[in-house]
C-alpha cells in the first residue's frame, strides 16, 4: 500500500454544512488487491480515533469523492473522532480497471473491498 499526499487543494465550497470545512488531513491510499489490481481509498482521520471506523461504499456508478463532506465531518467529530475510509471500486475514480479480466465484476469488487478493509482496519 502507498500513501498519497494530503488533500490541500480541495474547495471549501464542498463543506458539509455552514462553517464545516473539509479535513485537510485526508489522504489517498492505494492498496493492491489479491489479483494485483490497484485500488484507491480515501482515508480521513486516524486509526486511533475514539469511535468505531466507518467504511463508505459508493453506489455502482459513483466514487469515493461523493463522501468528502460526510467523511471529513465524521473523522473530525469533536466528541468521537474516527477513521473513515471511502473506497473507489475497480474501474471507478482513481482505482484501476482490469480490462483483461472483466468476467465477474461483482465478485472481484467484493473481494477487493474486503481486502481493503482487512488491510487498513484490521492489520
Amino acid at each position: 500500500m502507498t500513501f498519497g499526499k494530503a488533500d490541500q487543494g480541495t474547495s471549501r465550497a464542498l463543506g458539509f454544512a455552514a462553517g464545516t470545512h473539509l479535513d485537510r488531513r485526508a489522504a489517498s491510499i492505494f492498496v493492491t488487491a489479491p489479483d494485483g489490481l490497484t485500488l484507491h481509498v480515501r482515508r480521513y482521520g486516524s486509526r486511533v480515533g475514539s469511535a468505531l471506523p466507518v467504511v463508505c461504499l459508493p453506489g455502482l456508478a459513483r466514487t469515493a469523492a461523493d463522501f468528502r463532506p460526510l467523511a471529513a465531518a465524521l473523522a473530525a467529530g469533536p466528541a468521537k473522532p474516527r477513521l473513515v475510509l471511502a473506497l473507489d471500486y475497480r474501474g471507478h475514480g482513481q482505482s484501476k480497471y482490469d480490462a483483461a479480466n472483466p468476467s465477474n465484476p461483482v465478485a472481484s469488487t467484493l473481494i477487493g473491498s474486503h481486502h481493503v478493509v482487512a488491510s487498513l482496519i484490521c492489520p
